[in-house]
């Protein structure tokens, strides 16, 4: 399972994103400076619960990257 939290306010996303970490699955956070909304994902950040914090841009690749089994870095490229 891939939880992912974009652009939003408020704090809705911390009790889904422990719940996956929690069942073994991956979480994707929009990196707060390119959220129009910051506060949903830099409440997600702070559960701790979060795998990376992506640029809305490397989200996708990284989505893809992850359900091919691929190893991917911090800034959501895969590792050669």
């Amino acid at each position: 399972m891939i939880a992912v939290v974009l652009t939003g306010s408020g704090t809705d996303a911390t009790d889904g994103v422990q719940r996956v970490k929690a069942h073994g699955g991956t979480v994707i956070a929009q990196d707060p400076a390119t959220a129009q909304f910051f506060s949903m994902p830099s409440a997600a950040i702070k559960t701790g619960a979060v795998d990376y914090v992506l640029p809305v841009e490397a989200i996708a690749p990284a989505l893809a990257a992850i359900v091919r089994g691929e190893i991917v870095d911090d800034r959501g490229r895969t590792e050669a």
